[in-house]
């Protein structure tokens, strides 16, 4: 049994996908199984999986028709046998010491997760910045408050993580999120979990790619964010007051942010942005009345929501 399974999908990436796997199997620990999942992608990304396959052993290839980004990891999930979980996004790639210090870290202070600061690149490979370069530790009430963070110190993605697998197994991403199925999951396993550490090492290299699903700033994809975010405050509803403050806060400041994106893409590309910037600008008037009598937000947090809604 391995002690390390490593989660990619693959999808319209072959450009990318070779520096991804190679920086991957150059990995200084090397007690690890690679799970490649071809989700149905139309260019030759399939073939360099296998190719990759037939010289390592480490190597698995799941061929499916494309479902997804989070159906392909679910497939990943299914078959791993690795005592720690980590995943990695194919146009991405890991630098060598990363899964070292990252189980090195787990087994010494007893964490069920382990969390890495990211690097950004441009597509020229420019260097951008460095982010969520903190240390710390944290229990599970902490862990999931800092999930909510604004921004929060962790990051929203799976990418930069490990998890003891014993504690996540039974946790899959849902499959009908467009943008926040990685919040989701973080959260929903992030409950199982007792301990995680956080160092400040930027193992992680994530390719800022315009084109990218999670990057995308489509007017469609703003409001579906804004849906999503509610899915994320009803699953903090149910577990402490003081993290669903949190999450209401989280909630609404997105509402405006992401209103100002529909405004600012519309007039940019000339698709319609109104009707959804009021749909949401009226969500936030609904729901402030609730949120303060519930004292989930302050009275300063209502009067500043308000002037953000009338100010534009």
């Amino acid at each position: 049994m391995p002690e390390l399974s490593i989660i990619v999908p693959v999808y319209k990436v072959e450009k990318y996908l070779p520096k991804c796997i190679d920086s991957i199997l150059a990995q200084t620990f090397t007690d690890f199984e690679l799970i490649l999942i071809d989700d149905g992608s139309p260019d030759r990304c399939g073939e360099i999986c296998d190719e990759y396959a037939s010289k390592d052993s480490r190597i698995k290839v799941i061929h499916q028709k494309n479902q997804g980004v989070s159906a392909a990891r679910n497939v990943g999930l299914d078959i791993a046998k690795g005592t720690y979980l980590g995943f990695v996004d194919p146009d991405d790639w890991i630098e060598p010491k990363m899964y070292d210090v990252l189980i090195r870290t787990a087994k010494e202070k007893k964490a069920d997760v382990v969390v890495c600061g990211i690097n950004y690149y441009q597509c020229d490979g420019t260097f951008i910045r460095s982010d969520l370069t903190n240390t710390g530790s944290y229990n599970t009430d902490k862990l999931l408050a800092a999930l909510c963070g604004k921004p929060t110190p962790l990051g929203l993605g799976c990418v930069n993580k490990i998890f003891l697998r014993q504690k996540v197994c039974q946790i899959r991403f849902q499959l009908k999120l467009l943008t926040s199925e990685d919040w989701v999951y973080l959260f929903e396993s992030c409950q199982l979990c007792k301990f995680a550490y956080k160092i400040s090492d930027t193992f992680y290299n994530v390719l800022e790619r315009p084109i990218s699903a999670s990057r995308n700033n489509k007017i469609h994809v703003s409001l579906k964010i804004h849906l999503e975010d509610k899915l994320i405050f009803n699953l903090a509803h149910n577990y402490s007051h003081e993290l669903e403050c949190l999450v209401i806060d989280k909630f609404l400041d997105n509402c405006i942010r992401y209103s100002n994106l529909l405004r600012k893409t519309g007039l940019e590309n000339g698709k319609r942005w109104r009707w959804n910037f009021i749909k949401i600008r009226t969500k936030v008037l609904r729901v402030l009345p609730g949120a303060y009598i519930k004292k989930l937000i302050s009275k300063e947090q209502l009067h500043g929501y308000i002037y953000a809604v009338f100010k534009d």
